[in-house]
């Protein structure tokens, strides 16, 4: 997989390393990977650590767990994923 020619094809072209890109049989999702001000939202990992100094937990090995989660999710079928006590529960029926 050329990374660099898949975000060019959509109209990427710099930061490169914000991106990952998920290969499926005959196509490909990309993914626009958060950082900075990420107050608010909702994020993956599977750890916590204080990674920058600030006293603050940060989330970890988010990458490694977003593909993870995604070979865990129905293709083509809508789901509700709640999340209860910080452990999150995929449910395939809405």
């Amino acid at each position: 997989m050329d990374k660099k020619r898949i975000l060019n094809s959509l109209g990427i072209y710099e930061r490169y390393n914000e991106y990952t890109i998920v290969e499926k049989e005959d196509e490909y999702e990309v993914y626009r990977i958060m950082t900075g001000d990420i107050e608010g939202c909702v994020l993956v990992g599977y750890n916590y650590k204080d990674l920058d100094g600030d006293g603050l937990h940060d989330v970890t090995d988010s990458r490694a767990f977003l593909n993870k989660m995604l070979t865990l999710l129905p293709e083509n079928e809508k789901f509700i994923l709640r999340i209860e006590d910080d452990n999150p529960l995929i449910i395939n029926k809405k």
